[in-house]
């Protein structure tokens, strides 16, 4: 796979936003609420699905070799040990589902459809994370929460907000998008 200059930047870019992303952080408890969902979701339905995944892979190289990328300025191996990773695991998940889906619509994106395709990405990033949550609870930290509470805390304390963070995602998105077809018209 050969990715040209302008790729690259843009991958470059869409990391560092991640990881900006990450440091705007609310603590609530196991899984701090950030921007890293809005800019997975800006990233995915921007960017090519190659593109984004390498963006989540990178995003998540940099932050277990120890760099201060993830949620509160984390980073380094032991990440791996923390209930929330199973997040940063569903990123790479995500882009590849969402620019699957997309694949066919690049630059012409809708409203609704985006939307749909946003929603679908984030329940199976929810998937992804609480499960990984489960397992790191119940053996690692040997404090086991049953599966159909965590289910319910994570969906009633972050599912608001993230399809809040969708919407806007989608919305930003589309405007891009406009303003890119705008000027390759020009």
């Amino acid at each position: 796979m050969k990715l040209t200059i302008k790729e690259q930047v843009e991958i470059a870019l869409f990391t560092a936003l991640l990881a900006i992303g990450s440091m705007i952080v609310i603590p609530t408890g196991l899984v701090p609420i950030t921007l890293q969902v809005f800019f997975v979701l800006v990233t995915a339905l921007l960017l090519t699905r190659t593109q984004s995944v390498l963006v989540m892979f990178l995003y998540m190289i940099l932050g277990l070799i120890g760099l201060p990328v993830f949620a509160g300025g984390n980073g380094g191996i032991q990440s791996i040990f923390s209930p929330s990773f199973g997040y940063i695991i569903g990123y790479s998940v995500v882009a590849f589902l969402i620019g699957t889906l997309l694949q066919s619509k690049r630059g012409q994106l809708q409203f609704v459809s985006t939307l749909l395709v946003s929603i679908i990405g984030l329940f199976v990033l929810y998937g992804i994370g609480i499960t990984y949550t489960y397992f790191i609870l119940k053996y690692v930290s040997k404090a086991p929460i049953p599966y159909h509470l965590l289910i319910k805390t994570n969906l009633i304390t972050f599912l608001p907000l993230d399809l809040l963070k969708s919407v806007i995602a989608v919305m930003v998105v589309l405007r891009v998008q406009k303003i890119v077809i705008k000027k390759t018209q020009d």
